[in-house]
């Protein structure tokens, strides 16, 4: 009877695996996926919006524990076409739309829309079901700051897997799609309403999310918004910074010109993980959140594109986002480490220990150093 159990147990691992991943194990929990699009109202549409006469359109992707499974299992190439239904949610070229805005970056390194084309034409499963039934919870919040979802297609699944329920909004600007990010720009002030309003909304949907015990995982221009939700919002209790601008002079300023700015309400713990040789890195600012405790992770063999999904599809398309970028290895496997364990710590209080990740080989092969300030 035991080994029937251990090998139910094994096989059930082994599901939640996909053929991107070589070391991390997912958690107990199925995982689910919904897309659901709203019009906020209360501020005017994009200019390139379909519909304009609702207000603001938001695509919010969540990834949630599941008990009961759905019946679509998500493809890498179905969290691409996401992409397509940005600013039309009944887009009939989505599929299409989605691809090429994704792949515009790699395209324009050198990649070529063959490797592209064979890569999405294996049909490559993951985890997530999607309309799958919520388990019982509560679950703590994770918002998934700035980029497409596909951005976060391996990390929102794993974070799941573990218990969280993780929310993205596609970025997009204040007046246009293309983001607004200037010193005098509104596009940070922008990109945190949204998530303000989509928490709203999961809220809503899932009486099972635990928003008084938020987290917030924010890549390049969102680390800086990561830190404005934090400022303005005391139940975000966790800040995980991929390669954030607030590791760099220029994010540093712009959050400091926010109206809202108080470098004082900047108490929720830290983790930035960062690429050391970004001519950009500029960690000044960090150093003068003193009410934070900030761990600093620094990775070896990166590029900024590899904070991404492009960290793992690396692994499917070699040199994905440019023949002279590093090859990442599994150095998004150990980003993906490192987020859930400091998550677990200070949403869900679990002991640990980030220092002690470095004792499996695997991942001392990605760090070039860690630092802990208080």
């Amino acid at each position: 009877m035991k080994k029937v159990v251990f090998l139910l147990l094994l096989a059930a691992c082994a599901q939640a695996q996909t053929p991107f991943i070589q070391e991390l194990a997912f958690g107990k929990y199925p995982v689910g996926f919904q897309t659901f699009f709203e019009y906020d109202n209360t501020r005017p549409a994009v200019q390139e919006q379909k519909v304009k006469d609702k207000g603001r359109l938001l695509q919010i992707n969540v990834w949630y524990p599941a008990s009961k499974k759905g019946k679509e299992t998500m493809r890498f190439k179905d969290y691409v076409h996401l992409v397509g239904k940005e600013l039309d949610a009944d887009n009939p070229s989505y599929k299409q739309d989605g691809i090429a805005k994704y792949f515009a970056w790699p395209v324009s390194a050198g990649t070529s829309q063959s490797d592209i084309d064979a890569f999405l034409n294996q049909n490559i499963s993951l985890s997530a079901v999607r309309g799958s039934s919520i388990a019982n919870g509560p679950f703590p919040v994770v918002m998934l700051v700035h980029g497409f979802a596909v951005d976060y297609a391996f990390l929102g699944e794993y974070l799941a897997s573990m218990g969280f329920i993780a929310v993205h909004v596609p970025v997009k600007g204040t007046t246009t799609y293309e983001l607004d990010y200037g010193l005098q720009d509104k596009g940070l002030e922008t990109q945190v309403l949204d998530y303000e309003y989509a928490i709203k909304i999961v809220a809503q949907k899932f009486k099972q999310a635990q928003t008084a015990e938020t987290g917030v995982i924010a890549f390049s221009f969102g680390g800086q918004s990561a830190l404005g939700m934090a400022i303005r919002n005391s139940n975000i209790k966790a800040v995980v910074s991929l390669d954030g601008g607030i590791g760099s002079d220029f994010g540093g300023v712009l959050l400091s010109k926010q109206a809202f700015y108080d470098v004082n309400k900047i108490n929720a713990p830290i983790l930035h993980l960062y690429n050391p040789n970004d001519p950009y890195t500029d960690l000044k600012w960090l150093n003068t959140y003193k009410s934070s405790k900030r761990t600093l992770v620094a990775l070896k063999s990166v590029a900024h594109g590899h904070f991404t999904s492009f960290g793992l599809l690396d692994n499917q398309i070699p040199y994905v986002i440019g023949k002279n970028e590093p090859r990442p290895g599994k150095a998004y496997e150990a980003i993906m480490l490192y987020t859930q364990t400091f998550l677990d710590k200070h949403l869900n209080n679990k002991p640990s220990d980030l220092a002690t990740l470095r004792h499996k080989k695997w991942v001392t092969d990605c760090i070039q150093s860690f630092k802990e300030l208080s």
